[in-house]
Formats: structure tokens, C-alpha cells, sequence
């Protein structure tokens, strides 16, 4: 299963969600099939290896970099910010940024808006 043509956005459901969303939009399947795929509703986020974990129960392979480009690539990014109180995942999609509260952003208004600092990117190998 590779990223679908088309991203559906799919808005949190709890302030801990961030990752399961990401799967969901990133891959396509619902958000209940993401929860399911993580194992239960995560408490204080997700890791990488549960992230992981979640992509092979749903098929894929994820595969995690620090090396990525903004405005090419596609993928899970994680982000940090001295105004958020944990990091932060959203979808990265060729130069823009679905936020998990279902809004759409050029990345450097994003970045530069929550003045954050991308710090890796998940992607669908």
C-alpha cells in the first residue's frame, strides 16, 4: 500500500491523538482502523516503534529520517515548539502542512506561525 492519490483530513479526537490521525490521513483508512492499528487510544502519544508498529499491522512500512525536503516530500512530520507542552505530528504533503485540527497550511507559515522546528519525518517505504 503506498500513499493514496487523495488525502481525506481527518480532525483529532483527543489531544493525544496526533499520530493515529497522521496514519489515518497518511494512509488513507479510517480513523478507527488506525486506532485499531495502534492497539488502543493512546495516553501520552505515540513513539516512533508504536507508530511503526501500527503502519505493519496496517501493511505498510514506515520508514523514519531526519533527512527530508519541505516542499517534495510526503510523509508523518514531527515537530517541536516551545509553545506546545510535547511534540507534535502532522502530515507533510509536497510544501504543505494538514494540521490535525483540519486545517491547511504552506509550511513556512506553519513553521514560522507556531515557530517550530521540524525534526524528523516518517515516511510509507
Amino acid at each position: 500500500m503506498a500513499c493514496p492519490p487523495y488525502l481525506s483530513v481527518i480532525p483529532q479526537r483527543s489531544t493525544n491523538d496526533c499520530c493515529v490521525v497522521c496514519v489515518a490521513m497518511l494512509l488513507g483508512v479510517t480513523y478507527e482502523a488506525a486506532l485499531l492499528a495502534f492497539g488502543a487510544e493512546p495516553l501520552q502519544g505515540s513513539r516512533t516503534r508504536e507508530v511503526r508498529a501500527a503502519g505493519k499491522r496496517l501493511g505498510v512500512t514506515l520508514r523514519w529520517s531526519r533527512k527530508f525536503d519541505l516542499e517534495t516530500d510526503t510523509g508523518m512530520l514531527a515537530m517541536r515548539s516551545d509553545k506546545w507542552h510535547m511534540d507534535h505530528v502532522a502530515v507533510l504533503r509536497e510544501g504543505l502542512i494538514i494540521d490535525t485540527d483540519a486545517s491547511i497550511w504552506e509550511v513556512d507559515t506553519y513553521l514560522a506561525t507556531h515557530d517550530a522546528t521540524p525534526m524528523s519525518l516518517m515516511t510509507v517505504d
